[in-house]
């Protein structure tokens, strides 16, 4: 173990193992080339890119039924919280912070 560590490196691996998994997937040169041209267009890392591109299509294709979907909507619906026209609740927020 190295003595510059201040944490248990075994705790460290761990703790990000649980949070995350590493996936790694081929891709003929041909299809690599384009997902690197298509996500400089849209600035982002190859990775950000793929992760963005893999989340839209489970949400796409995701289990849940329209009905299911609204049911959690609608879930949140008995919470109360500001409500009218957005310029104005901002500015009651502005407001309540020079108080």
């Amino acid at each position: 173990m190295n003595e510059g560590f201040l944490v248990d490196s075994s705790y460290e691996l761990n703790y990000t193992h649980i949070m995350s998994k590493r996936l790694q997937v081929l891709f003929p040169d041909n299809e690599f080339n384009e997902i690197q041209k298509i996500s400089q267009l849209n600035k982002q890392t190859i990775a950000q890119w793929v992760r963005d591109s893999i989340r839209s299509v489970i949400i796409k294709n995701s289990l849940l039924s329209p009905e299911k979907k609204i049911a959690k909507l609608l879930k949140y619906t008995k919470y109360s919280g500001p409500a009218g026209e957005i310029h104005e609740i901002l500015k009651q927020i502005e407001k309540g912070k020079n108080l």
